[in-house]
């Protein structure tokens, strides 16, 4: 696999974008290791057991629809085969 000027630009952008991100939000984030870690203790409890629990969500509806798995080829959820 080769990849084009085009690829390479993507990821460029990519990268040049996530620094210029973390650049502007050092100071704010370096203020404290509260305002680093746990953003103030400003987060609200349900976006916090949002972003906890969405990895294992994610997780159990690709193991119900994944490709070759039952269920890939008519889209239809099934329920998991336990491993």
């Amino acid at each position: 696999m080769t990849l084009t000027v085009v690829d390479w630009a993507i990821v460029f952008s990519y990268f040049a974008f996530s620094t210029v991100i973390g650049l502007l939000f050092t100071k704010r984030g370096g203020e404290s290791l509260d305002e680093y870690f746990l953003s103030g203790r400003q987060v609200p409890w349900w976006l916090a057991g949002a972003v906890m629990e969405s990895p294992a969500i994610l997780e159990s509806l690709y193991r119900r629809v994944r490709p070759g798995g039952p269920g890939w080829e008519t889209a239809e959820v099934v329920p998991a085969a336990a491993d």
